[in-house]
């Protein structure tokens, strides 16, 4: 009865089991790939997905996306397809935090102060 959604750039996207419930719950398209399967939408409509979610009864944890920081992997020198060498890149990660629990008792997000 609890869902999690996660703010992924301009979207906010759920996974798995939560996905399922958005699908069934708040009429999303459900994107399958290999191993998962995911709901995305717009991040204009998230008050519109929490109000059907909430309508069902169900309590919503979103997360926002903080500041992107780069974690330094260790220098990898291989070679290319052309015989050089190359060295790989830092990978860039996001932190995600949760910003508020809306409940069917509280259903109005405040993503305007996000």
């Amino acid at each position: 009865e609890k869902i999690l959604i996660f703010r992924v750039g301009c979207t906010y996207e759920s996974c798995g089991l939560d996905a399922l419930m958005c699908m069934k719950y708040a009429f999303r398209q459900l994107i399958r790939s290999k191993d998962n399967r995911r709901v995305s939408f717009p991040y204009f409509q998230i008050q519109e997905v929490l109000d059907d979610l909430t309508a069902a009864g169900l309590t919503v944890a979103v997360y926002e996306e903080g500041e992107a920081y780069e974690i330094r992997k260790e220098r990898v020198n291989r070679k290319s397809a052309t015989g050089t060498n190359r060295k790989s890149n830092p990978i860039r990660r996001r932190h995600r935090n949760l910003f508020q629990v809306v409940s069917p008792a509280s259903p109005t997000y405040l993503y305007e102060s996000c």
